[in-house]
């Protein structure tokens, strides 16, 4: 079965013009999908579950997951759920990704119980209505992860979320559903950190 979407080009709509900077951001997130950059905008021609297979090379801790926001607040909320590829595929992790919520770069975010997925094959997807919030087809995803490859985009026509086993060929990278790790800062980081605690408790006490 073909996927049609009823395609904007983004040539009036540049996405990649700083949604990540007016928004609230959350240092935590290591997102495995970084901003796309713009290709064109899409709205899905039917209720569908979309979204990417991916190879995972070295085990990765999933603790978000994600669904790309093209005007910076979604219009409905948007279930997204990871599966394997097992013959009979098992959902590993699932959540609901709404606004408000918990806001990075051009994606929406909802937190997950700490799930590990081991090295394999996977696929993710997040469920989209006839057409409230859009999709982005891109050349490239901007950034991956080096621990996970992106393998090809994923769709299946749907009432609601369903494990989307069908290769959507026409649109080989399409910037929707998003999963991410919990990023611990670097020691440094933490030296500063708690030198400016510090500093701002020996002002306490002065003043």
């Amino acid at each position: 079965m073909r996927m049609r979407f009823g395609w904007m080009l983004a040539g009036a709509v540049v996405v990649g013009i700083g949604l990540g900077s007016s928004r609230g951001a959350m240092a935590s997130i290591g997102p495995v999908l970084g901003d796309p950059s713009g290709s064109s905008l899409g709205y899905p021609a039917g209720d569908c579950t979309l979204g990417f297979a991916f190879t995972v090379n070295t085990a990765y801790t999933v603790n978000y997951l994600g669904v790309w926001d093209a005007t910076g607040e979604l219009e409905e909320g948007h279930p997204v759920a990871i599966w394997d590829t097992s013959a009979i595929p098992v959902q590993l992790v699932t959540g609901t990704v709404v606004e408000p919520g918990l806001e990075q770069g051009q994606y929406d975010w909802v937190a997950v119980p700490a799930t590990t997925l081991l090295p394999g094959n996977y696929i993710i997807g997040a469920f989209y209505h006839y057409t409230p919030d859009g999709v982005l087809n891109v050349t490239a995803p901007a950034s991956v992860d080096p621990a996970i490859t992106y393998t090809s985009s994923q769709f299946d026509y749907s009432a609601g979320l369903v494990y989307p086993g069908d290769p959507f060929g026409t649109f080989p990278y399409v910037a929707g559903p998003n999963f991410a790790t919990e990023v611990t800062p670097e020691p440094a980081t933490l030296t500063l950190l708690g030198a400016g605690l510090l500093a701002l408790r020996v002002r306490r006490r002065k003043a």
